[in-house]
């Protein structure tokens, strides 16, 4: 990781910590600091954002979301949504 990986993840720790209503060291304008740069408190979240993005992509080009599932990370993705997609 190295120190500002560190620091980074003690962030998301921290407010994750908040968020749960638990007693935390980040403060409210710690928050407002980091997001005010673009801070991504969620990575996983992230990562679904970006997937989203590239779908999106893919749909404008070949006109739909049959993503096959050995089509790379995203085609990973889009069999995992399917997967844990619940009626």
């Amino acid at each position: 990781f190295g120190k500002l990986g560190k620091w980074v993840a003690h962030q998301r720790k921290e407010y994750q910590l908040l968020m749960d209503g638990k007693p935390a060291s980040v403060t409210g304008e710690n928050i407002v600091k980091l997001e005010s740069i673009g801070f991504v408190w969620s990575v996983q979240g992230n990562q679904w954002e970006i997937r989203y993005q590239e779908l999106k992509k893919h749909l404008a080009i070949h006109g739909h979301c049959n993503v096959p599932r050995n089509s790379g990370q995203l085609g990973k993705w889009v069999n995992n949504q399917r997967t844990n997609y619940q009626w």
